[in-house]
């Protein structure tokens, strides 16, 4: 994602399978991310996840089970951008800039007024701050996977 508004990260997820979910169902209740449709995709088809991955099956939702889920999702933007949204706020944080941002997604869901400069708002910006900080040190660095030269794919065998 290039930019942490909603415009560019929020997209919309439809998963359809009419013999066991509810048609027409629309949850707009529960944070989910993109990282969640490996796990989704894994449980639906009986198999287990990869053990590295960060996101969870949205199975329990689409069943419309009660369930215990995120308190928040995070998303880098432009490589070094930080974004955290919560059920009522959006956290935004760049490396080395002052100015950090901060959005009530109920009362300004364009986010056109930046809560950061307002000291009441203080606490709920040391929150998120904590969650976000907690979120990248559980990040796991991962390899990048080896390039192979583009004749691998053009050799006849």
């Amino acid at each position: 994602k290039w930019y942490p508004y909603d415009e560019s990260v929020k997209v919309p997820l439809i998963i359809s399978q009419p013999e066991e979910f509810q048609s027409g169902r629309k949850d707009d209740q529960h944070l989910a991310s993109g990282l969640d449709i490996m796990p989704t995709m894994c449980d639906l088809a009986g198999i287990p996840s990869p053990p590295h991955l960060a996101g969870h099956s949205l199975r329990p939702i689409l069943e419309n089970k009660t369930t215990t889920w995120r308190e928040f999702v995070a998303a880098e933007t432009q490589l070094v951008g930080r974004m955290l949204r919560t059920e009522q706020y959006k956290y935004v944080k760049y490396p080395n800039d002052p100015i950090e941002q901060l959005f009530d997604m109920k009362a300004d869901p364009w986010e056109m007024v930046n809560l950061f400069d307002q000291p009441k708002y203080a606490d709920t910006i040391e929150a998120h701050r904590k969650l976000l900080a907690g979120w990248e040190a559980s990040l796991s660095p991962v390899e990048p996977s080896p390039i192979f030269p583009l004749k691998h794919f053009s050799d006849k065998a």
